[in-house]
Protein backbone atom coordinates (compact mmCIF):
# COMPACT_ATOMS: atom_id res chain seq x y z
CA UNK A 1 0.00 0.00 0.00
CA UNK A 2 0.94 3.43 -0.31
CA UNK A 3 3.29 3.80 2.92
CA UNK A 4 6.32 6.03 3.25
CA UNK A 5 9.08 4.25 4.49
CA UNK A 6 12.44 6.44 6.24
CA UNK A 7 15.31 5.35 8.47
CA UNK A 8 12.71 6.33 11.42
CA UNK A 9 9.15 6.95 11.28
CA UNK A 10 7.62 9.00 13.85
CA UNK A 11 4.11 8.40 15.58
CA UNK A 12 2.94 11.24 13.49
CA UNK A 13 4.16 9.50 9.97
CA UNK A 14 2.01 6.73 11.57
CA UNK A 15 -1.30 8.71 11.74
CA UNK A 16 -0.34 10.34 8.29
CA UNK A 17 -0.32 7.04 6.65
CA UNK A 18 -3.37 5.80 8.22
CA UNK A 19 -5.15 9.23 7.16
CA UNK A 20 -4.15 8.60 3.31
CA UNK A 21 -4.86 4.16 3.74
CA UNK A 22 -8.31 5.90 4.39
CA UNK A 23 -8.63 8.22 2.03
CA UNK A 24 -7.38 5.82 -0.69
CA UNK A 25 -9.95 3.50 0.59
CA UNK A 26 -12.87 6.15 -0.15
CA UNK A 27 -11.14 6.82 -3.60
CA UNK A 28 -11.38 3.58 -4.99
CA UNK A 29 -14.72 2.89 -3.58
CA UNK A 30 -16.05 5.94 -5.62
CA UNK A 31 -13.98 6.00 -8.27
CA UNK A 32 -14.04 2.32 -9.43
CA UNK A 33 -16.84 0.46 -7.64
CA UNK A 34 -19.89 3.56 -7.42
CA UNK A 35 -18.77 4.70 -10.68
CA UNK A 36 -19.18 1.21 -11.73
CA UNK A 37 -22.02 0.67 -10.51
CA UNK A 38 -23.46 4.04 -12.64
CA UNK A 39 -22.20 2.26 -15.74
CA UNK A 40 -23.70 -0.89 -15.55
CA UNK A 41 -27.24 1.03 -14.83
CA UNK A 42 -26.80 3.66 -17.90
CA UNK A 43 -25.82 0.30 -20.23
CA UNK A 44 -22.15 2.11 -20.81
CA UNK A 45 -19.50 -0.80 -21.31
CA UNK A 46 -16.52 -0.31 -18.91
CA UNK A 47 -13.68 -2.61 -18.04
CA UNK A 48 -13.57 -4.04 -14.66
CA UNK A 49 -10.21 -2.35 -12.62
CA UNK A 50 -8.96 -4.80 -9.97
CA UNK A 51 -7.44 -3.53 -7.00
CA UNK A 52 -6.34 -4.34 -3.86
CA UNK A 53 -8.94 -3.82 -0.87
CA UNK A 54 -6.73 -2.12 2.06
CA UNK A 55 -9.19 -2.96 4.40
CA UNK A 56 -7.75 -5.31 6.46
CA UNK A 57 -4.41 -3.05 7.11
CA UNK A 58 -7.08 -0.57 8.16
CA UNK A 59 -8.19 -3.31 10.55
CA UNK A 60 -5.26 -3.90 11.67
CA UNK A 61 -3.66 -0.55 12.50
CA UNK A 62 -7.24 0.79 13.96
CA UNK A 63 -10.37 1.22 12.24
CA UNK A 64 -11.88 -2.10 11.72
CA UNK A 65 -15.17 -1.98 9.63
CA UNK A 66 -16.66 -3.90 12.03
CA UNK A 67 -16.52 -2.14 15.43
CA UNK A 68 -15.72 -4.86 17.83
CA UNK A 69 -15.36 -3.54 21.32
CA UNK A 70 -12.11 -6.15 22.14
CA UNK A 71 -10.42 -5.97 18.96
CA UNK A 72 -6.58 -6.03 18.69
CA UNK A 73 -5.59 -2.77 16.67
CA UNK A 74 -1.98 -1.51 17.06
CA UNK A 75 -3.46 1.52 17.93
CA UNK A 76 -5.43 -0.07 20.63
CA UNK A 77 -1.96 -2.06 21.77
CA UNK A 78 -0.01 1.50 21.93
CA UNK A 79 -2.67 3.26 24.32
CA UNK A 80 -2.63 0.31 26.43
CA UNK A 81 1.21 0.58 26.52
CA UNK A 82 1.50 4.34 26.59
CA UNK A 83 -0.67 3.82 29.74
CA UNK A 84 1.87 1.34 31.62
CA UNK A 85 4.30 3.87 33.05
CA UNK A 86 6.66 0.50 33.12
CA UNK A 87 5.58 -0.31 29.71
CA UNK A 88 9.00 0.18 26.92
CA UNK A 89 9.07 -0.04 23.09
CA UNK A 90 10.43 -3.32 23.49
CA UNK A 91 7.15 -4.32 25.08
CA UNK A 92 5.12 -2.73 22.79
CA UNK A 93 6.90 -4.49 19.87
CA UNK A 94 6.70 -7.35 21.75
CA UNK A 95 2.93 -7.21 21.97
CA UNK A 96 2.36 -5.93 17.91
CA UNK A 97 4.70 -9.28 16.97
CA UNK A 98 2.25 -11.30 19.63
CA UNK A 99 -1.17 -10.03 17.85
CA UNK A 100 -0.61 -9.74 14.45
CA UNK A 101 3.11 -12.04 13.61
CA UNK A 102 6.47 -10.96 12.64
CA UNK A 103 6.65 -8.64 9.63
CA UNK A 104 5.89 -10.69 6.41
CA UNK A 105 4.60 -13.67 8.59
CA UNK A 106 1.03 -13.34 6.67
CA UNK A 107 -0.84 -11.57 9.23
CA UNK A 108 -2.12 -12.27 12.39
CA UNK A 109 -1.13 -15.13 14.53
CA UNK A 110 -4.33 -17.52 15.52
Amino acid sequence: FGFEEFKNNSFEQLCINFANEKLQQIFNKHTFDLEANTYQEEGIPYQVVEYADNQPLLDMLGLPKKKRAKQATIFRILDEKTNLESATDADFLSAIKRTFGKPGGGGPKK
